[in-house]
């Protein structure tokens, strides 16, 4: 292997850890739920305020942070983001009050939505344009391989012998680690400088301004891909962030049980976020799109259905491979096909920006609905949000590079970008 594809590999993986680590952080309390909300003495909705306060900043941070890094460099951006949501993540274990986890879950959106976006520009910029399907699919595995899968059995067993703070606080020594392996191996993106070398000798094709955030609006498929995405991310927020209540509440499991049964839609997960986006390479975006968002519909229909162990399994590994996939598509791979290579964070970031104050609302009205009509209310509201996006598929055009020049139309969009 030539030395310019072992620095392509070391850099997928690292950012593959660190993509994990954020999962990890920012799906902790939903792990450890039960033990946060006896100790702190929360209602379900302030439980869903937890979640929604960081998608509020993770939001932001997302189109600010891709914003910036199209213009300082993405290195500069993802080494300070990595410092600031592992910093949060390690206070959050000495919280006393609601007030103080809320702040804390807020900071930890800024840090950790400042490197979404930059991350999946770095690697788009880092991978030839025919396997960056896979390669942004891989990145993407990290969410549901290590904060889903491995988190979920990592959280519950820390939490049952030595209390749900020790999780938040190895979870953040942990990341602190990763800052310092980032810092020592990955370089600034070669696209980025060059790009950065010609806005300083004038060329304005190459410079990132307000208008070319506009611009994006007047692409259809970028529109309609930032509605499928808002949707399932409503869905992704109203379904996990209550599902271990709902395992104990209703399905009658242990809390250690609930954890490690949530896990297992980590295995699935990471399945189908790189084959999601591994398959659209070959059968093209729209395809894969429809047969996740429908398939992820079904499955928490299975599980709000089943009435066995077996049956919540099965509706919880067919979940996994669903619900992660449209994530690759959504935020990572239509919006890096969607644009120029020098505009990649502005195009991402701002899909983040939106999709994630969407998705704000699964949190909060789950929440809400759990309280007024039971815990199913929650996972109800994510079937139905599924079904809406499943629709909106049918209105989007191709946008995978192998399928671009059947779609002359859809070319000139992709050239005004």
């Amino acid at each position: 292997m030539s030395k310019s594809k072992k620095y392509m590999w070391s850099v997928l993986i690292i950012h593959w850890l660190v993509w994990g680590f954020i999962s990890l952080d920012r799906m902790i309390p939903v792990f450890v739920a039960p033990y946060i909300i006896e100790d702190l003495k929360l209602s379900n909705a302030q439980f869903g305020w937890l979640m929604s306060a960081l998608s509020i900043t993770f939001a932001l941070a997302g189109f600010f942070g891709g914003f910036l890094s199209d213009n300082i460099g993405r290195s500069k951006v993802v080494f300070p983001a990595i410092l600031l949501f592992s910093t949060t993540t390690l206070l959050s274990g000495v919280v006393r009050n609601f007030g103080q986890l809320l702040g804390l879950r807020a900071l930890l959106g800024i840090g950790e939505g400042s490197y979404n976006a930059t991350g999946i520009s770095h690697l788009g910029e880092l991978w030839p344009d025919k396997k960056r399907g896979f390669a942004l699919g891989f990145h993407q595995t990290g969410f549901p391989i290590i904060g889903i899968f491995i988190g979920g059995a990592f959280a519950g067993f820390i939490a049952l012998h030595w209390g749900w703070r020790s999780v938040f606080i190895v979870g953040g020594i942990t990341g602190l680690v990763l800052a310092v392996i980032f810092k020592l191996v990955v370089r600034e993106s070669t696209v980025f400088l060059e790009n950065n070398a010609k806005q300083k000798e004038g060329n304005k094709d190459n410079k990132v301004t307000w208008n070319t955030l506009l611009s994006l609006f007047s692409n259809r498929d970028w529109t309609i891909n930032l509605a499928i995405v808002s949707l399932t991310i409503i869905a992704y927020w109203s379904i996990t962030t209550f599902l271990i209540v709902y395992l104990i509440d209703s399905k009658g499991f242990s809390r250690e049980m609930a954890s490690t049964i949530a896990g297992i839609s980590g295995i699935t997960g990471c399945i189908g976020q790189l084959f999601a986006a591994w398959w659209s390479d070959r059968i093209g975006r729209k395809k894969s799109y429809f047969i996740l968002t429908i398939g992820a519909a079904f499955s928490v229909l299975i599980l709000i259905m089943g009435n066995s162990t077996a049956a919540v399994i099965i509706g919880l590994l067919c979940l996994g491979y669903c619900i992660y996939g449209p994530f690759s598509l959504g935020i990572a791979v239509v919006p890096t096909d969607v644009a120029r290579k020098g505009l990649i964070g502005t195009s991402v970031g701002f899909t983040v920006l939106i999709s994630e104050v969407f998705g704000i609302l699964g949190p909060i009205l789950g929440g809400s609905l759990n309280d007024m009509f039971g815990q199913s209310s929650a996972l109800w509201l994510g079937l139905i949000a599924y079904i809406a996006a499943s629709v909106c598929v049918f209105f989007l055009r191709e946008t995978a590079p192998a399928f671009r020049e059947e779609n002359n139309e859809s070319n000139e969009q992709f050239a005004s970008l």
